[in-house]
Protein backbone atom coordinates (compact mmCIF):
# COMPACT_ATOMS: atom_id res chain seq x y z
CA UNK A 1 0.00 0.00 0.00
CA UNK A 2 2.59 2.30 0.99
CA UNK A 3 4.27 1.45 -2.15
CA UNK A 4 1.50 2.18 -4.41
CA UNK A 5 1.30 5.66 -2.68
CA UNK A 6 4.80 6.53 -3.18
CA UNK A 7 4.27 5.60 -6.86
CA UNK A 8 0.91 7.74 -7.35
CA UNK A 9 3.13 10.55 -5.59
CA UNK A 10 6.13 10.17 -8.18
CA UNK A 11 3.63 10.11 -10.98
CA UNK A 12 2.32 13.35 -10.05
CA UNK A 13 4.98 15.20 -9.40
CA UNK A 14 6.90 14.15 -13.01
CA UNK A 15 3.67 15.04 -14.46
CA UNK A 16 3.88 18.84 -12.72
CA UNK A 17 7.37 19.22 -14.08
CA UNK A 18 6.65 18.25 -17.24
CA UNK A 19 3.83 20.98 -17.30
CA UNK A 20 6.44 23.43 -15.75
CA UNK A 21 8.68 23.08 -18.56
CA UNK A 22 6.11 23.24 -21.38
CA UNK A 23 5.23 26.37 -19.97
CA UNK A 24 8.56 27.59 -19.81
CA UNK A 25 9.05 26.77 -23.16
CA UNK A 26 6.05 28.37 -24.43
CA UNK A 27 6.54 31.52 -22.40
CA UNK A 28 10.55 31.18 -24.05
CA UNK A 29 8.89 31.12 -27.80
CA UNK A 30 6.62 34.25 -27.07
CA UNK A 31 9.59 36.29 -25.40
CA UNK A 32 11.58 35.63 -28.34
CA UNK A 33 8.60 36.48 -30.81
CA UNK A 34 8.65 39.56 -29.31
CA UNK A 35 11.72 40.37 -29.40
CA UNK A 36 11.77 39.70 -33.22
CA UNK A 37 9.11 41.95 -33.53
CA UNK A 38 10.80 44.90 -31.94
CA UNK A 39 13.88 44.77 -33.68
CA UNK A 40 11.52 44.56 -37.16
CA UNK A 41 9.92 47.69 -35.77
CA UNK A 42 12.96 49.53 -34.93
CA UNK A 43 14.12 48.64 -38.54
CA UNK A 44 11.25 50.10 -40.17
CA UNK A 45 11.42 52.93 -37.96
CA UNK A 46 14.81 53.83 -39.04
CA UNK A 47 13.83 53.03 -42.53
CA UNK A 48 10.88 55.35 -42.59
CA UNK A 49 12.82 58.47 -40.49
CA UNK A 50 15.85 57.89 -42.96
CA UNK A 51 12.80 58.47 -46.01
CA UNK A 52 10.92 61.59 -44.25
CA UNK A 53 14.62 63.23 -43.49
CA UNK A 54 15.54 62.39 -47.14
CA UNK A 55 11.89 64.02 -48.32
CA UNK A 56 12.46 67.29 -45.99
CA UNK A 57 16.25 67.70 -46.92
CA UNK A 58 14.78 67.53 -50.76
CA UNK A 59 12.20 69.78 -49.79
CA UNK A 60 14.46 71.96 -48.27
CA UNK A 61 16.85 72.17 -50.84
CA UNK A 62 13.91 72.63 -53.96
CA UNK A 63 12.76 75.89 -51.30
CA UNK A 64 16.12 77.22 -50.87
CA UNK A 65 16.68 77.08 -55.14
CA UNK A 66 13.34 78.61 -55.73
CA UNK A 67 13.85 81.46 -53.43
CA UNK A 68 17.35 82.06 -55.06
CA UNK A 69 15.94 81.63 -58.39
CA UNK A 70 12.86 83.82 -57.88
CA UNK A 71 10.72 84.44 -61.70
CA UNK A 72 11.48 87.84 -63.51
CA UNK A 73 8.85 90.55 -62.62
CA UNK A 74 5.94 90.79 -64.89
CA UNK A 75 5.12 94.20 -66.39
CA UNK A 76 2.00 95.77 -64.78
CA UNK A 77 -0.98 95.29 -67.31
CA UNK A 78 -2.27 98.34 -68.87
CA UNK A 79 -5.80 98.80 -68.61
CA UNK A 80 -7.19 99.99 -72.44
CA UNK A 81 -7.95 103.60 -72.04
CA UNK A 82 -11.97 104.45 -73.89
CA UNK A 83 -11.53 105.39 -77.43
CA UNK A 84 -14.32 106.57 -79.79
CA UNK A 85 -15.38 103.42 -81.38
CA UNK A 86 -17.81 104.48 -83.94
CA UNK A 87 -21.31 104.96 -84.81
CA UNK A 88 -24.09 102.09 -84.98
CA UNK A 89 -27.61 101.84 -85.62
CA UNK A 90 -29.79 99.78 -83.83
CA UNK A 91 -30.68 96.64 -85.20
CA UNK A 92 -33.58 95.59 -83.51
CA UNK A 93 -37.04 96.45 -82.37
CA UNK A 94 -36.43 97.81 -78.95
CA UNK A 95 -32.81 98.03 -77.56
CA UNK A 96 -32.76 98.27 -73.67
CA UNK A 97 -29.82 100.00 -72.32
CA UNK A 98 -28.47 99.37 -68.89
CA UNK A 99 -26.56 100.81 -66.22
CA UNK A 100 -23.44 98.56 -66.70
CA UNK A 101 -22.20 95.54 -68.99
CA UNK A 102 -24.68 92.38 -67.32
CA UNK A 103 -27.93 91.17 -67.97
CA UNK A 104 -28.92 91.65 -64.38
CA UNK A 105 -28.07 95.41 -64.23
CA UNK A 106 -31.03 97.75 -64.13
CA UNK A 107 -32.74 99.31 -67.50
CA UNK A 108 -32.17 103.12 -67.54
CA UNK A 109 -33.94 103.60 -70.78
CA UNK A 110 -35.02 102.37 -74.31
CA UNK A 111 -33.75 102.71 -78.43
CA UNK A 112 -35.70 101.77 -81.04
CA UNK A 113 -35.02 100.37 -84.67
CA UNK A 114 -32.63 102.93 -86.86
CA UNK A 115 -31.69 105.04 -83.83
CA UNK A 116 -28.14 105.80 -84.46
CA UNK A 117 -25.37 105.59 -81.11
CA UNK A 118 -21.81 106.43 -80.37
CA UNK A 119 -19.97 104.03 -78.66
CA UNK A 120 -17.05 105.35 -76.97
CA UNK A 121 -16.13 102.10 -75.15
CA UNK A 122 -16.47 98.33 -75.96
CA UNK A 123 -16.48 95.55 -72.68
CA UNK A 124 -15.66 92.07 -73.27
CA UNK A 125 -17.55 89.52 -71.37
CA UNK A 126 -14.87 86.55 -70.73
CA UNK A 127 -17.45 84.54 -69.28
CA UNK A 128 -18.08 81.34 -71.78
CA UNK A 129 -21.82 81.13 -69.86
CA UNK A 130 -22.78 85.03 -70.81
CA UNK A 131 -25.69 85.42 -72.63
CA UNK A 132 -24.06 88.44 -73.97
CA UNK A 133 -20.09 88.54 -74.96
CA UNK A 134 -19.26 92.15 -75.71
CA UNK A 135 -21.31 95.00 -74.33
CA UNK A 136 -21.07 98.84 -75.86
CA UNK A 137 -20.57 101.71 -73.44
CA UNK A 138 -22.76 105.04 -74.62
CA UNK A 139 -23.69 108.53 -73.56
CA UNK A 140 -27.56 108.19 -72.38
CA UNK A 141 -29.01 112.14 -70.95
CA UNK A 142 -26.20 112.62 -69.77
CA UNK A 143 -25.37 109.62 -68.17
CA UNK A 144 -23.45 106.35 -69.28
CA UNK A 145 -25.16 103.67 -70.34
CA UNK A 146 -24.34 99.73 -72.07
CA UNK A 147 -25.91 97.99 -74.65
CA UNK A 148 -25.58 94.56 -76.23
CA UNK A 149 -23.30 94.99 -79.50
CA UNK A 150 -24.80 91.90 -81.40
CA UNK A 151 -27.80 93.93 -81.98
CA UNK A 152 -26.21 96.98 -83.38
CA UNK A 153 -24.85 97.49 -87.12
CA UNK A 154 -21.78 99.62 -87.96
CA UNK A 155 -23.21 102.53 -90.10
CA UNK A 156 -20.85 102.86 -93.01
CA UNK A 157 -20.78 106.96 -93.55
CA UNK A 158 -21.30 107.94 -89.82
CA UNK A 159 -23.60 111.16 -89.67
CA UNK A 160 -21.25 114.14 -88.80
CA UNK A 161 -22.30 116.44 -86.27
CA UNK A 162 -21.48 120.08 -87.47
CA UNK A 163 -21.46 122.74 -84.68
CA UNK A 164 -22.13 124.85 -87.34
CA UNK A 165 -26.23 123.59 -87.30
CA UNK A 166 -26.73 126.70 -84.88
CA UNK A 167 -26.01 129.59 -84.43
CA UNK A 168 -25.82 132.64 -81.86
CA UNK A 169 -29.29 134.89 -83.00
CA UNK A 170 -33.02 135.24 -82.87
CA UNK A 171 -34.95 132.18 -82.37
CA UNK A 172 -38.67 131.82 -81.25
CA UNK A 173 -40.06 128.63 -79.46
CA UNK A 174 -41.95 126.16 -81.42
CA UNK A 175 -43.69 124.63 -78.22
CA UNK A 176 -43.12 124.71 -74.67
CA UNK A 177 -39.63 124.31 -73.60
CA UNK A 178 -37.66 124.10 -70.51
CA UNK A 179 -35.39 126.80 -69.56
CA UNK A 180 -32.35 125.15 -67.34
CA UNK A 181 -29.28 125.98 -65.43
CA UNK A 182 -26.94 123.63 -67.43
CA UNK A 183 -26.70 122.22 -70.86
CA UNK A 184 -28.47 118.79 -70.63
CA UNK A 185 -31.83 117.02 -69.19
CA UNK A 186 -30.50 116.22 -65.67
CA UNK A 187 -29.93 119.81 -64.72
CA UNK A 188 -32.70 121.86 -62.90
CA UNK A 189 -35.48 123.60 -64.74
CA UNK A 190 -35.75 126.80 -64.17
CA UNK A 191 -39.20 127.96 -65.74
CA UNK A 192 -41.12 126.78 -68.74
CA UNK A 193 -41.32 128.92 -71.70
CA UNK A 194 -44.47 129.03 -73.78
CA UNK A 195 -44.33 128.33 -77.74
CA UNK A 196 -43.52 131.70 -79.82
CA UNK A 197 -41.69 132.90 -77.09
CA UNK A 198 -38.86 135.26 -78.39
CA UNK A 199 -35.50 134.73 -77.47
CA UNK A 200 -31.82 135.75 -78.20
CA UNK A 201 -29.16 132.70 -77.93
CA UNK A 202 -25.91 134.00 -77.12
CA UNK A 203 -23.87 130.67 -76.84
CA UNK A 204 -24.35 127.32 -78.86
CA UNK A 205 -23.06 124.10 -76.78
CA UNK A 206 -22.90 120.46 -78.94
CA UNK A 207 -23.29 117.43 -77.12
CA UNK A 208 -21.56 114.90 -79.20
CA UNK A 209 -21.76 111.85 -77.38
CA UNK A 210 -25.89 112.63 -77.45
CA UNK A 211 -27.97 109.68 -78.64
CA UNK A 212 -30.80 111.86 -79.38
CA UNK A 213 -31.41 114.70 -81.88
CA UNK A 214 -33.46 117.02 -79.24
CA UNK A 215 -30.94 116.99 -76.05
CA UNK A 216 -28.04 117.59 -78.79
CA UNK A 217 -27.61 121.06 -79.20
CA UNK A 218 -28.04 123.76 -76.23
CA UNK A 219 -28.32 127.23 -76.64
CA UNK A 220 -27.65 129.96 -73.75
CA UNK A 221 -30.21 132.60 -73.41
CA UNK A 222 -31.32 135.02 -71.17
CA UNK A 223 -34.93 135.16 -70.18
CA UNK A 224 -37.59 136.87 -67.17
CA UNK A 225 -34.14 138.11 -65.29
CA UNK A 226 -33.06 134.22 -65.45
CA UNK A 227 -29.86 133.07 -67.77
CA UNK A 228 -30.16 129.06 -69.15
CA UNK A 229 -30.17 127.07 -71.69
CA UNK A 230 -32.37 125.47 -73.73
CA UNK A 231 -32.65 122.50 -76.24
CA UNK A 232 -32.09 124.14 -79.67
CA UNK A 233 -34.17 121.26 -81.05
CA UNK A 234 -37.25 123.30 -80.12
CA UNK A 235 -36.38 126.75 -81.28
CA UNK A 236 -36.64 128.04 -85.18
CA UNK A 237 -34.77 131.03 -86.49
CA UNK A 238 -37.23 134.12 -85.80
CA UNK A 239 -37.69 136.25 -88.59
Amino acid sequence: MEDNENYTYSYRRDKLRERQRLMYIVLGGFAVLLIIAAVIGAVAGNKSAVKQYEKEETGTQKSAVQVTQAPATQPAKQEPKPTVVGVFEVDTEELNIRSSHSMGDNIIGQLSEGDRVTVIEVFENSDPEASVSRWGRISYNGQPGWVAMYLLKEVEEPETVSVDKYTPGNYKTTSSVRLRSGHSTSDNSIETLDADTLLTITEIFTDSNATEENVRYWGKTSYGGNTGWVSMYYLTPAN
